[in-house]
């Protein structure tokens, strides 16, 4: 049988596809919606299913893991495993959902997002400060060293929500040639005229 090619979104007859490849009965799939919870109810495939995304070439298969775990019982170390060998998707991003799920340390997730080649890091390091307690020091670090990603928009949301210094916005865009930088650098223009015009008020009540 040709090799079922792993895909970026998993709708409906990808599963049942899968189920078809993996060697199940699809003709006991009823009507309706068939997606991982569904799927988690063929658990003689589990196995199988696990061994395919682990070694599948295209999509997302990491975030086929986090589904995997999410609904049809495959455990944290395989997908700690998928994550850490990930070529494909945002691992960064899973490793961030794992570990506000508790399934997965802190300092772990973080780990991983630091050494990522593929993805948003920049982004996925904003939602560990966010969701998992990690420092603003930590994630602006992160999003000075990263290579990929869009760092601009995460630098500026860091700026916005956590109170990273304007100046180190500013280094950031300037340095970076990922991301949306043209969209950064106006909204950073803004930023600067409102910070002039509020200090040009404060002079004029001296």
């Amino acid at each position: 049988m040709e090799k079922l090619v792993c895909p970026d979104k998993f709708d409906k007859k990808f599963m049942i596809e899968l189920v078809k490849y993996l060697g199940g009965d699809a003709s006991i799939i009823k009507k309706g919606d068939f997606g991982w919870r569904e799927f988690g109810k063929f658990q003689h495939l589990r196995k199988k299913a696990e061994k395919y995304f682990e070694t599948a070439e295209t999509g997302d298969p990491v975030w086929a893991a986090f589904q995997m775990y999410e609904e049809c019982g495959s455990s944290v170390r395989w997908v700690m495993k998928v994550i850490k060998n990930a070529k494909l998707g945002d691992p960064g991003y899973v490793a961030s959902l794992m570990c506000y799920h508790g399934a997965v340390s802190r300092k772990w997730a973080e780990r991983v997002i630091e050494n990522v080649q593929v993805g948003d890091p920049a982004w996925d390091a904003c939602l560990m400060v966010q969701y998992c307690g990690s420092t603003r020091e930590w994630a602006e670090r992160v999003i000075e060293n990263v290579k990929i990603g869009d760092r601009a928009s995460a630098a500026y949301h860091m700026y916005v929500k956590y109170g990273s210094p304007l100046e180190w916005v500013e280094q950031v865009v300037k340095d970076t040639k990922t991301g949306d930088r043209e969209c950064v650098l106006r909204k950073l223009k803004k930023e600067r005229i409102k910070i002039e015009k509020r200090l040009s008020e404060m002079k004029k009540r001296r």
